[in-house]
């Protein structure tokens, strides 16, 4: 399951941390965990604001998110995170796009095969 993380600068104030996590209601995301500090820019002013959701994270999902907590935030930031294999099955999805040494797409003057730091082995 695809991940991502909100973090959103809000008034140091439970009202405007409870406000800025609406849009994720709203828009009916699942919220793993949330996680209140101080913001490292103004610390006595102001809350930083983590969110880590789980589910598809299409770009225009995130788009969305954001423009509903721009007005509601003095900051917003994202952060994808890549998928990553969990099991050996997981592996063939991605070793099927994998460029061998051997193969075709790699003609001998690429930078691959002129670089004797990458041709060493262990």
């Amino acid at each position: 399951m695809d991940k991502f993380f909100v973090i959103c600068t809000v008034e140091k104030d439970i009202g405007q941390v409870i406000e800025c996590l609406k849009p994720f209601r709203e828009m009916d995301l699942k919220v793993d965990h949330i996680e209140t500090r101080p913001s490292r820019t103004q610390p006595d002013a102001c809350f930083d604001v983590f969110v880590e959701c789980a589910g598809p994270a299409g770009d225009v999902l995130v788009r969305q998110l954001v423009k509903r907590l721009q007005p509601l935030t003095s900051s917003v930031g994202t952060h994808l995170v890549p998928w990553y294999p969990k099991t050996i099955s997981d592996l063939d999805l991605s070793c099927r796009d994998t460029v061998m040494y051997g193969a075709a797409e790699l003609t001998e003057d690429h930078p691959v095969r002129l670089d004797n730091n990458c041709n060493k082995t262990p």
